[in-house]
């Protein structure tokens, strides 16, 4: 990987000189009567004196079309990272470049020498197909990249449109390939911290600021804190939004203008597109000594009586003085639950059944879950593979063969999962 193109440019000249220190033919017994120096600059002036200029000098820069992108076409193929050096498309990828050199001498002595230093340093070329550069990364540390070199056919039309767009006399010139240079990216910005906390900030606004309905209640939508211990008794706590909530569980309706008088009203659609609405003001009102305020306004789902069957519904809510009026509607979706007392390790009995309160279970629509593993509904006493509901007593039993090992016990109704926070030991 390379951090420096010039890198390219001073290993191919260090073999070119020193070939052409030690060639027999430019070293005769007698002593060359020039001397040869090997550059990678521009070759725009022609050298004085008894000097033999080889020009090495790099003039295009090429994208590979073999290469491109093919760090991130591994990494999206594959979904594994194509090399220490991917990141991410495009930026941080590594940059394929093929390099295309112009290699041309010119002597003010004689033609003889131009002739006889380009035939050494093509030998060379010829002979070193590969080229191992050692350089610096961009962190620093020493590293090597491997090139190929090889020699590139030119026509004479466009020999000659590249030294006139040099400026100078043409002269004896060989095209020649290097590649493929990655060019390392610059390292990625370090990531953002996790939020750990926010906070809402308000203040009285303009007077031009007030919407034009000010006064009536509008609903943002639903939202409820979910807890629970992991086998280890480890808490783990999310926010569910639109919530989740099941009988007895509390969630908050967010909005503004909303009041503790102000009327609430579940809403259940049916297969048809048909709205029912049920005015749940009186029994979705918080427990005893849980605050209620205006934002948001917390209410509770009824342990039993009341307690809608699970499924998605919508909360809207009207105004007292205007009875027929009614907010836009938010989501909702109302679960079974099941009762973590006693978790979150469940043992089996002495007939190696699990034995678990369940409330608002449905007799059909229903799915009890080890883990990913589904069990069969029965009416009767479960057997292997199998559970049953008696009231709120949910027996389950596990499939014949199932691994030693602690499994979740996950109930689902309608499409909507209770919460987590029951495990079964097995065996």
């Amino acid at each position: 990987m390379l951090f420096d193109l010039s890198a390219v440019t001073h290993a191919l000249c260090a073999l070119l000189t020193d070939a052409t220190d030690h060639s027999a033919l430019l070293d005769p017994p007698g002593g060359l009567p020039v001397t040869i120096t090997v550059s990678g600059q521009h070759p725009q002036k022609p050298p004085t004196g008894n000097t033999c200029d080889l020009n090495l000098y790099l003039f295009h820069a090429v994208q590979s079309q073999f290469l491109r992108n093919g760090f991130w076409q591994q990494s999206a193929v594959t979904g594994q990272p194509a090399g220490a050096t991917a990141r991410q498309p495009v930026a941080f990828e590594p940059l394929c470049l093929d390099l295309r050199f112009m290699l041309s001498a010119y002597s003010g002595t004689g033609w003889v020498y131009e002739q006889q230093v380009m035939g050494v340093a093509m030998r060379t070329l010829h002979e070193n197909a590969t080229l191992r550069v050692a350089t610096t990364g961009p962190d620093g540390l020493p590293q090597t990249s491997q090139l190929t070199v090889g020699l590139e056919s030119a026509s004479w039309d466009e020999l000659s449109r590249l030294w006139q767009a040099l400026g100078g006399p043409m002269r004896m010139t060989a095209l020649y390939r290097v590649g493929v240079a990655l060019l390392a990216p610059q390292e990625p910005p370090a990531p953002k911290p996790r939020t750990t906390s926010w906070h809402l900030m308000a203040g009285p606004g303009a007077a031009g600021d007030a919407p034009a309905d000010d006064g009536l209640p509008q609903l943002y939508g639903t939202s409820r804190s979910v807890s629970y211990a992991l086998p280890d008794l480890t808490v783990r706590e999310y926010d569910a939004a639109p919530a989740t909530a099941g009988p007895g569980q509390l969630f908050a309706l967010r909005g503004r203008e909303l009041q503790d008088d102000t009327p609430v009203y579940l809403v259940a659609t049916d297969a048809d597109g048909n709205e029912t609405e049920t005015d749940v003001s009186a029994t979705w009102k918080p427990a005893p000594g849980v605050p209620s305020g205006t934002a948001p306004l917390r209410l509770r789902v009824p342990d039993a009586v009341g307690c809608p069957q699970p499924g998605h519904y919508r909360l809207r809510v009207g105004k007292t003085v205007s009875p027929q009026w009614r907010s836009e509607a938010v989501p909702l979706s109302v679960a079974p639950r099941l009762d973590p007392t006693g978790g979150p390790l469940v043992l089996p009995g002495a007939d190696g059944r699990y034995t678990v309160t369940a409330w608002n279970v449905p007799s059909h629509h229903a799915t009890v879950l080890l883990d990913t593993i589904g069990l069969e509904h029965v009416a009767t006493a479960p057997g292997p593979g199998q559970w049953s509901l008696s009231g709120t007593t949910l027996t389950l039993v596990p499939p014949a063969g199932l691994a030693a090992g602690r499994y979740p016990i996950r109930l689902r109704a309608a499409g909507v999962e209770a919460d987590p926070g029951l495990w079964a030991v097995w065996p």
